[in-house]
């Protein structure tokens, strides 16, 4: 069974689509309250997290939660600044700018919704996108008015250009459920560790995993590692800065094959010359 995910990237190049004080938490331990492996089930064929921690209000202020016109969850996505997202092209393929409704400052999504809503003006997805492989799979959302930039909503930082993120600690985030067949309700998180693309596409049906890919590593036999909402963000903290690694994009099975996530740093001059 194929399923969807997402991903967040590392440390910054000196590029003005990305924000000066990008990717800091309010909470000086974000992300510190789980050790770096968790279970991942599956509801009628889609990943949420289960096992994983409840996120603070606003612990990830660059999550993102994409909805339908009618207020439906179906994507993440990741803050890039006051006036764009980043999320997946399988998430935003055969929609129009304004099927999408951004939500940031955002935990809940039922038992009193929180957050803040935005109309989107301009969808740009990868032109390059290839939907039967899941290949260059990032879109980017323009909205209609500028998002705030505070400690509920601010930008993650850019990954390192030209570095692999071969075995590092990351973090993914997205509504998942606390138990099978539960409903979404509030922003979880779970810790996981990045693998080689070596040693995933040497893998049983990852034969596909690209350069534009990033994989996250099965650590115990029947717990997870690629966790989260399609199109959310995977990243990693660097001393207190958290930068964007991956967007959540497939994976194959359930708790017993690594995660695929966008890789954000082959996409850093695309993001350049379309966040404009």
């Amino acid at each position: 069974m194929m399923r969807f995910l997402l991903l967040v990237a590392l440390a910054a190049p000196s590029l003005s689509q990305w924000v000066a004080d990008c990717g800091q938490s309010q909470y000086p331990d974000a992300a510190g309250g789980q050790t770096w492996t968790t279970r991942t089930v599956y509801e009628n064929g889609v990943p949420r997290i289960v096992g994983g921690v409840e996120a603070r209000p606003n612990e990830f202020p660059w999550q993102v939660s994409l909805t339908n016109t009618g207020g439906s969850h179906f994507c993440g996505g990741v803050v890039l600044n006051t006036n764009y997202v980043i999320t997946a092209a399988h998430c935003t393929d055969g929609r129009t700018a304004s099927d999408i409704l951004v939500w940031v400052a955002r935990t809940k999504i039922f038992d009193g919704v929180d957050g803040l809503q935005f109309d989107v003006t301009v969808l740009t997805q990868n032109a390059d996108y290839h939907p039967g492989r899941i290949d260059n799979d990032i879109s980017l959302l323009k909205t209609a008015t500028a998002m705030p930039s505070d400690d509920t909503v601010r930008g993650a930082c850019s990954p390192i250009a030209g570095y692999a993120y071969p075995e590092n600690q990351v973090t993914v985030s997205g509504w998942g459920t606390t138990s099978y067949g539960g409903l979404l309700r509030h922003l979880l998180y779970t810790n996981v560790w990045t693998m080689t693309n070596a040693d995933c596409d040497g893998l049983r049906r990852y034969s596909q995993v690209s350069i534009n890919m990033l994989c996250t590593a099965v650590n115990v036999p029947g717990r997870d590692a690629c966790q989260g909402d399609s199109g959310g963000p995977l990243v990693i903290n660097n001393s207190g800065s958290f930068q964007i690694v991956g967007l959540v994009s497939w994976g194959i099975g359930c708790a017993t094959a690594p995660g695929v996530y966008t890789r954000v740093t082959q996409f850093i001059d695309w993001i350049a010359q379309n966040a404009v």
